[in-house]
């Protein structure tokens, strides 16, 4: 039995979440402010981009500046893909340890199960925890934790878009409703048809 077995109490499913990542902790506190830089850089771009159309506007552009605004855009694509590649190779790095110790441990716990268990419980569904689950597992914690920190970029993505142009702003959000909506049937009619496969 592994030291964080040995710490799993019965009916609470996060606390054991919690005692398995404890020992990434780091990686997804470094993943988190990386995601955290890569979207106020990656929102420094169109305001890079207005300043360079208001430029052309008004006639003050010259060459040697021009060549500035195009290596600032550069430097900002190159950052960004920078921070998020490290993001992603911690975070679901992390993530993948956790489901490889995790499987481990249902390994372990299965081998000393009775006969009788064996008797009474389809091969299919022990399979099934062991591979579909754990995986859904896996990516509720790794992409799970990115995607909730990703969400900080939605009220700071709006403010840009306000200061931009308010009115191009609120046209912009008139469809997100009826997407909103479309999203979630989809989501919900490929969780019964998984219910279903089950």
């Amino acid at each position: 039995m592994s030291a964080v077995q040995e710490r799993l109490q019965p009916g609470r499913p996060f606390h054991a979440l919690v005692l398995y990542n404890l020992p990434y902790k780091w990686r997804y506190l470094v993943g988190s402010v990386l995601a955290l830089s890569f979207t106020s850089i990656e929102l420094g771009m169109p305001l890079v981009i207005g300043h360079t159309v208001t430029l052309f506007e008004t006639g003050r552009m010259t060459y040697p500046f021009l060549l500035v605004l195009f290596a600032v855009l550069i430097a900002i694509a190159v950052g960004s893909g920078v921070a998020r590649f490290f993001q992603r190779m911690l975070m679901i790095g992390a993530s993948r340890h956790f489901q490889y110790k995790l499987q481990n441990d249902y390994f372990r716990h299965v081998q000393r199960l009775s006969q009788d268990f064996f008797n009474r419980t389809k091969t299919g569904d022990i399979m099934a925890r062991a591979t579909n689950d754990l995986n859904h597992i896996r990516a509720f914690i790794g992409p799970g934790i990115m995607g909730t920190v990703d969400l900080v970029r939605v009220p700071i993505t709006l403010a840009v878009m306000i200061y931009l142009s308010p009115y191009l702003t609120m046209l912009g959000l008139i469809p997100l409703p009826l997407m909103s909506l479309i999203v979630y049937a989809f989501v919900m009619y490929m969780h019964r048809q998984s219910k279903r496969v089950h």
